[in-house]
């Protein structure tokens, strides 16, 4: 049954708002403030702060930065090689990527509709049953400081734990959801012919599997619940698109946060 919302804007010649949101565009202007805010953040806090104690924001800089070393040390010189690559590729990665694509595809350079306001509405409410699974599993809560098991930086304040979160949500995202089960749902339809029944299942799978190893958990309730937090972001992003999985994935973060500060995390 078609959505009367849908009928609507299909009626007055404006696609409906679930395929809307899932338009590089709308991603890129819906996350862009997000990116920005990060990499802002990374500008203010320590390099030993808040930025690289994410796993999959360490992971792009580890790779892109020592294949641009080289060319920026020619370009602007020893003094702003560290400054490019442990601050901006991760950024700059995502935004050329949503635009690539959003060119690639050749989409109009507008919005239609209200689309990035309801972004925000549905990434709140998608980050609920994350929450709910952590209520479930005896009141776990997960901490976005433990990225790979490292040490988080000295009594973080709340400026670099909402960093930390917004910065979460995009390049997790982005390595084990866009990048990971794009790679593996390629390698088994395109190379090995497993049918898209098999492969999508088996995709969804090995991303929530090294999402929850990625995060070093402690005990079975940490396990279970980056296992299922990995699977709901899974599904979320094959179902709803990149833009709504990081949105809900910085929104739960957000929360954590917000437990935090207000004295009811763990």
């Amino acid at each position: 049954m078609t959505h009367p919302r849908a009928s609507i804007e299909e009626a007055a010649g404006t696609p409906p708002y679930w395929k809307r949101s899932k338009r590089p565009l709308a991603i890129l202007v819906f996350l862009l403030p997000f990116v920005l805010v990060y990499e802002l953040s990374l500008a203010i806090a320590p390099p030993a702060g808040a930025g690289l104690e994410l796993v999959a924001y360490r992971g792009i800089d580890d790779v892109f930065g020592n294949v641009l070393q080289p060319i920026i040390e020619n370009v602007f010189g020893p003094s702003a090689t560290v400054w490019w690559t442990t601050m901006t590729v991760p950024g700059i990665l995502l935004v050329l990527c949503l635009l690539a694509w959003h060119v690639m595809i050749r989409d109009p350079w507008r919005l239609e509709g209200p689309t990035v306001p309801l972004m925000w509405i549905e990434s709140v409410l998608a980050a609920v049953p994350v929450m709910l699974v952590g209520v479930v599993l005896r009141g776990f809560s997960a901490s976005i400081l433990q990225e790979g098991g490292d040490a988080p930086p000295p009594d973080p304040g709340v400026f670099e734990l909402a960093a930390m979160a917004v910065g979460a949500g995009l390049y997790e995202e982005l390595v084990f959801r866009w990048v990971l089960i794009s790679v593996v749902h390629t390698l088994l339809v395109d190379l090995l012919k497993v049918a898209e029944k098999v492969a999508v299942p088996v995709a969804i799978a090995v991303s929530s599997l090294l999402f929850m190893w990625a995060h070093g958990p402690e005990g079975a309730a940490a396990h279970l619940f980056y296992l299922a937090a990995g699977g709901w972001f899974s599904v979320l992003y094959l179902w709803r698109g990149f833009g709504i999985a990081a949105g809900a994935h910085i929104a739960y973060d957000l929360a954590w946060v917000l437990g935090q500060v207000s004295g009811g995390g763990t």
